[in-house]
């Protein structure tokens, strides 16, 4: 099997290139991992002024819990690098501190 049509566009290739995993079945890995074992998270939206970056925020109760940040830029092996993108964030909130501890876990993908 092989794919002859881009995934960036949906053009013909002149050359059919080998199939691969998309972003969004490692965005459900991640989303499962997000979701947690409690049953009683509570997920909302993060306005991110980026157009390929999603992000989420998971809630326990009215504490923020978990976040996640998605770079949905699509990896082709012919490219040297994968894409990558900076996020600067503020965890400060009315009449609450800001963190003392966080936990990052990010996904790797070989």
């Amino acid at each position: 099997m092989t794919l002859t049509r881009s995934i960036r566009d949906g053009s013909s290739l002149a050359n059919p290139v080998l199939p691969r995993i998309q972003p969004q079945y490692y965005a459900a890995i991640i989303a499962a991992e997000a979701i947690g074992k409690s049953g009683n998270a509570r997920v909302d939206d993060i306005d991110i002024d980026h157009k390929n970056v999603t992000g989420y925020a998971f809630y326990e109760g009215t504490k923020l819990a978990r976040a996640v940040f998605l770079n949905l830029n699509p990896y082709e092996p012919d490219e040297r690098q994968r894409s990558s993108v900076r996020l600067e964030l503020q965890f400060a909130s009315k009449g609450q501190p800001e963190p003392l501890v966080m936990q990052v876990k990010r996904l790797a993908i070989k």
